[in-house]
């Protein structure tokens, strides 16, 4: 074999190496927003202020996907959902087989996305995420780098609300005419504790 041929195979070789590297650490990069912006865990709990308390108790597959189901807990009873995370977009149903995209954490500032919360898409609303770097102060606690997400029902006044997630905790507030403001008073993220 002419050693210029050999050589060349070795670089080829080693380019194909290296470009498999990259491909898995970009990779790895995806899923980690996601992992560190809504942490799906068996476990995990949010408590807040309002009277909310949501606990992630088990893993159940849906239609060949693998869910995480929410059981939230409120004085007036409980609620059950079920969110995935697929390339760091979350994914939430109730079970009922309709399921939409709720985040996409890959989306620039500005950009949007349609949503129907029921399999009725008449009822369409319009996503969007406004910040990535969102200082949210709530009564008891400063919440530094959220991810802020704003949804509008544009047929429909006051219909728009806001949701905020926080690094290594999750959704830390909502804010709108039909969710009243909720901060948080305690977590239980990945086994460790945290009051705010």
């Amino acid at each position: 074999m002419n050693v210029f041929v050999f050589s060349s195979m070795k670089n080829i070789f080693i380019l194909q190496f290296a470009f498999l590297i990259i491909l898995i650490s970009c990779t790895k990069e995806i899923d980690e927003a996601a992992a560190d912006y809504f942490p799906l865990h068996v476990g995990n709990e949010w408590d807040y202020i309002k009277g909310l308390q949501v606990l992630i108790d088990v893993k159940e597959t849906i239609n060949g996907k693998e869910y995480f189901r929410f059981i939230e807990s409120y004085d007036t009873g409980t609620d059950t959902s079920y969110y995935r995370n697929e390339r760091n977009k979350i994914y939430k149903t109730t079970g009922n087989g309709h399921e939409y995209l709720l985040f996409d954490l890959e989306k620039r500032v500005g950009k949007h996305w349609k949503l129907s919360f029921t399999p009725d898409t008449e009822f369409e609303y319009k996503a969007e995420i406004q910040d990535k770097n969102y200082r949210l102060e709530t009564s008891n606690h400063t919440f530094e780098n959220c991810y802020h997400f704003y949804y509008d029902f544009p047929d429909a006044i006051d219909d728009e609300f806001s949701i905020f997630l926080a690094p290594g905790i999750g959704i830390v507030q909502e804010q709108g005419q039909v969710r009243p403001e909720s901060g948080l008073n305690r977590v239980i993220i990945d086994g460790e504790e945290t009051f705010f």
